[in-house]
């Protein structure tokens, strides 16, 4: 837990889960996902010893991923939002030609704990799925009530991988392709420093619109702010 301040990078995270955590919480995969679930508009994030199961490749077979993670989100709402374990697990998901590898690799994971924290204040919730090919997950309860606050406060400092072969802009023209073009519109009158009743005079909408269209655009791009909306996007805005 100690360590865990000194992180900065995310091959010091990687190092991390896999040297100290993982002797306390015995696992070869982790999938963080963050956002919205019930629409399905999530963020990822992968730590593997699995050369094949990297974020990356996790992204072409995002359509299944989201499937399953909602279904895991949900699974653990009905436990009353505390941590669950599926031993001898099946994966939920099919995969197709172009993300056989990755799924392929992760029907593999026998085992796996879903860990949740709720985000009441920006309305965007974490899920922790620990992956793991031993038929019963080898969990340890007190380990895990201690770590997991270090994870989650590690995983929101550090900034995720690039994707290999990434241009710069990139990231944002994907985070654009996420939203609508009226949603596009308010978001450019966003970045030029205008209000809410002055982009609805602007539009010839109302105030309310404006702002149904923002929250739509936050729960899109995974953020709670105006700032965090442009960040995320970046210079394509």
């Amino acid at each position: 837990m100690q360590q865990s301040l000194d992180i900065e990078r995310h091959v010091d995270l990687f190092l991390w889960l896999q040297g100290g955590v993982r002797q306390c919480l015995p696992h070869d995969v982790m999938i963080a996902a963050w956002g919205n679930f019930s629409a399905r508009h999530l963020h990822y994030d992968v730590v593997s010893s699995i050369p094949e199961v990297r974020t990356q490749y996790l992204m072409s077979a995002r359509e299944n991923i989201d499937i399953l993670m909602e279904s895991l989100y949900q699974q653990w709402r009905a436990q009353d939002e505390r941590w669950l374990v599926l031993n001898r697990f099946s994966s939920l998901i099919d995969g197709g030609s172009d993300s056989a590898c990755f799924l392929d690799r992760l029907q593999n994971m026998r085992s796996l704990l879903v860990y949740g924290i709720r985000d009441l204040r920006g309305q965007h919730d974490s899920l922790y799925v620990f992956f793991d090919a031993a038929e019963e997950f080898p969990l340890q309860r007190l380990a895990l009530e201690m770590l997991m606050p270090h994870i989650d406060a590690t995983l929101r400092r550090i900034e995720s991988l690039p994707v290999p072969g990434a241009k710069p802009g990139d990231a944002g023209d994907s985070m654009l392709a996420l939203l609508s073009e009226r949603e596009r519109q308010i978001l450019r009158w966003v970045k030029l420093g205008k209000s809410n009743y002055e982009i609805a005079l602007i539009m010839e909408i109302s105030p309310n619109t404006v702002k149904h269209h923002l929250k739509k655009t936050f729960d899109k791009l995974g953020v709670s702010s105006r700032l965090q909306a442009l960040n995320r996007c970046g210079d394509e805005v």
